[in-house]
């Protein structure tokens, strides 16, 4: 017999702990309060001080990662490696500005080349006294840049002014000019890694701030250079005064030379000192000394106490006393990827911390005292005791409200009501889960969020839609019991509605061996056309795994074949009043369903139409297949085959250069072919056919082009494929 815990009733519990509380616990919780209350004000302080720091070093990547990702795709991009001239707009042009756009902590964007020649786009807006100094029109936004070498070796400069929109204002005269990037600390810095890299502060040439530089070196073909993001010290001045803990605190960078390399005043970072090259006094960064600052002096001496040399040094914290006050502070390495030697120092007074502190506490103990003469705490322990359980039952019906229903639901309560509806609670769950197996988990999460009837009717929207069949079907079931046929389709439509799913699509419904799909609805999906592609090539990828496994067990295979397409559709609820189904109506509903019964036609896998194309541009390659007016259409509609990706996603979806060589032959053939040069088309078929013997749609158009050699087609003839049947 199963033993049975015994649930006693919610009151009796309250009893039972009230009586038991009496016994002494007004003295004991004074005692403890005022014993324990200075160490934990100290402990709570250097908690402060730790936390802050970490969020700092988060907010230092938030402003520097982003930087650095721009670099290092800037350092890709291999419009940056083509030649420079001085009078023409370089391919690069667009990208740099949009680089600026992205980023509005960057002041410009360089491209230094090994052989002196220089390329910049820089934000003007901001600096008005450089516009005067150009002499550019007063809406210009952006200027660019070039230096280049002419013909006698002499180093000629340009600058070009654009407005908001990126449209040509005037340009400056070409004039003589010796700056050569090679010289500068950025492109010297980058030489010395594969990877970004940080420059130390410096005096950018022209703009004459202090500032630093990300930078990144490249390899092209013949044409190796840098590519750098300047950011300016005012920038990294203003992010840092957000970060101070009080006024009277400390927050600020330094390298482990003692060389300040971020304050939260721009304008003592910087001092002027007497160059002992040139022999003229030049704006350099400012060593901690020279702030004369007693509090900064006491944080470099914590320094220099702790760091070895040896290595980055570790994170510290320590209190110094500087006219007689004490301070907090830490002292934390800067991850490599964000500073190159630099280390944070952080300081706040101790009474910043322990005054509200103490005197909360000393208001608590009178408060305390008269609370527990009261007998007031008792039924607040009691609250906090049965709040527990409530509580995470509460936390369990926002999780049903978000429709979130994965696991069991853990309370575990000696009061019986509590229990009574935790088991209640957890019955609804799994109900609920059930429940969800048999409709879209996205639509419902909407309908309880929104807390709205559900209603027939639907609305219009653009969609991507997606429907798959599975080749000779019908030949391969004939052949198989009813239960191991149930477990291969559950298989199958486990891998498709897997990949559906993880590219945020929503599952229809499932048609015998047919999956339909849509993505965009209920909830807006984002680049949702790629993503239907994704979803597409993603299936087969993992059906031809899944094939390999049941062609090794001796097992029929299943080939999917695949439609996609994109376009405005309605979505919503269809049916009675008693029994709806979310889902898709249209007439591209209709032409998507046709798309992929044209795979059987003309021995494709996944075609789409020129909607989708156009969604995903260059991220995918497809290669044209027909002009067609499927059966149950009155408008011909432009098919292409998906072949794979291009650039984005993952690797083993990526095409290869063979198959962008082919797909560019085989438009020229497809062109010759809509020119009507028959011979001319079945040559170019014909070697691609020779090529890939499974290439059934060359063969189609082999037989195709024979047949209009001997009857060419009519005058008036278009190109337009017409299809009568499914």
């Amino acid at each position: 017999m199963a033993y049975s815990h015994r649930k006693t009733p919610f009151h009796i519990n309250i009893l039972s702990v009230l009586s038991l509380l009496l016994l002494g616990a007004t003295c004991s919780i004074i005692w403890f309060n005022y014993d324990r209350s200075h160490f934990v004000t100290i402990e709570s302080a250097w908690s402060l001080m730790e936390e802050k720091s970490e969020k700092i070093f988060e907010r230092i990547q938030g402003v520097y990662t982003p930087i650095i990702a721009l670099t290092d795709a800037a350092a890709a991009n291999p419009a940056l490696k083509s030649d420079l001239h001085l009078l023409e707009a370089h391919p690069s042009q667009a990208y740099l500005i949009a680089t600026l756009r992205a980023s509005r902590d960057i002041y410009a964007v360089l491209v230094g080349f090994d052989n002196g020649d220089f390329h910049e786009a820089a934000n003007l807006e901001p600096y008005p006294h450089l516009r005067e100094k150009l002499g550019a029109p007063a809406k210009t936004v952006f200027g660019i840049k070039h230096i280049v070498a002419d013909a006698q070796g002499k180093r000629m400069s340009l600058w070009y002014f654009l407005d908001e929109q990126e449209q040509l204002l005037g340009q400056s005269e070409p004039q003589p000019d010796s700056y050569d990037p090679r010289q500068r600390p950025w492109y010297k810095k980058a030489q010395e890694s594969t990877k970004t890299v940080k420059s130390d502060l410096y005096i950018y040439s022209f703009l004459q701030q202090p500032g630093v530089t990300f930078s990144q070196r490249f390899n092209g073909d013949g044409r190796d250079g840098v590519v750098g993001m300047d950011v300016t010290l005012s920038s990294i001045s203003r992010f840092l005064r957000q970060q101070s803990i009080t006024q009277a605190g400390e927050v600020f960078t330094f390298n482990a030379e003692g060389a300040l390399t971020a304050y939260p005043d721009a304008n003592k970072a910087m001092v002027s000192k007497l160059d002992p090259v040139s022999g003229q006094t030049k704006l350099q960064p400012a060593q901690l000394s020279d702030l004369n600052n007693p509090l900064i002096e006491a944080v470099h001496r914590q320094f220099k106490s702790r760091f070895t040399g040896h290595g980055p040094m570790n994170s510290h914290t320590f209190m110094v006393t500087v006219g007689g006050v004490q301070h907090l502070g830490t002292l934390s390495p800067v991850a490599s990827r964000f500073g190159n030697g630099e280390y944070l120092a952080l300081t706040a007074p101790l009474k910043h911390f322990v005054e509200p502190i103490e005197e909360v506490l000393h208001q608590s103990l009178l408060i305390s005292l008269a609370i527990v003469l009261a007998m007031l705490p008792l039924s607040y322990w009691i609250a906090l005791r049965i709040a527990r359980s409530i509580k995470a039952l509460t936390e369990e019906a926002k999780r049903i409200g978000r429709f979130e229903l994965d696991g069991p639901v853990h309370v575990v309560s000696n009061i019986d009501e509590i229990h009574t509806l935790a088991t209640a609670i957890g019955a609804m769950k799994a109900t609920l889960n059930t429940f969800g197996r048999y409709a879209p988990k996205a639509l419902v999460r909407q309908l309880m969020a929104n807390h709205a009837e559900v209603a027939l009717g639907g609305k219009r929207q653009p969609l991507t839609l997606m429907f798959t069949d599975v080749k000779e079907f019908t030949n391969m079931a004939e052949g198989m019991p009813p239960e191991a046929l149930m477990r291969k389709v559950s298989a199958y439509f486990e891998v498709l509605g897997g990949a559906v799913l993880a590219q945020e699509g929503t599952i229809d419904k499932f048609i015998g061996d047919a999956l339909m799909a849509f993505w965009n609805a209920p909830n807006e999906v984002a680049d949702h056309t790629f993503k239907g592609c994704l979803a597409a090539l993603e299936s087969k990828h993992r059906m031809q795994e899944l094939n390999q496994t049941w062609q090794t067990q001796g097992q029929a295979i299943m080939v999917t074949r695949f439609g996609l397409h994109a376009d405005d559709m309605v979505v919503g609820n269809v049916g009675s009043s008693d029994r709806m189904d979310y889902t898709v109506m249209g007439a591209a509903v209709n032409l998507t369903a046709r798309l992929e019964g044209l795979n059987k036609y003309y021995g494709t896998t996944i075609l789409v139409s020129e909607s989708v194309k156009i969604a995903c541009q260059e991220r995918i390659l497809v290669r044209s297949v027909d002009r067609v007016m499927a059966k149950g259409t009155s408008i011909p509609v432009k098919v292409y085959e998906l072949l794979g990706l291009v650039g984005e996603g993952p690797d083993y979806l990526q095409v290869s250069a063979a198959q962008i060589e082919r797909c560019q032959r085989w438009e020229i053939a497809k062109a010759r072919y809509l020119e009507q040069d028959w011979k001319g088309a079945i040559e170019q078929f014909s070697a691609l056919a020779a090529e890939d013997s499974t290439d059934e749609l060359a063969q189609i158009y082999i037989k195709r082009c024979g047949q209009y050699t001997q009857e060419p087609p009519p005058v008036a003839w278009d190109g337009v494929c017409h299809f009568s049947t499914k």
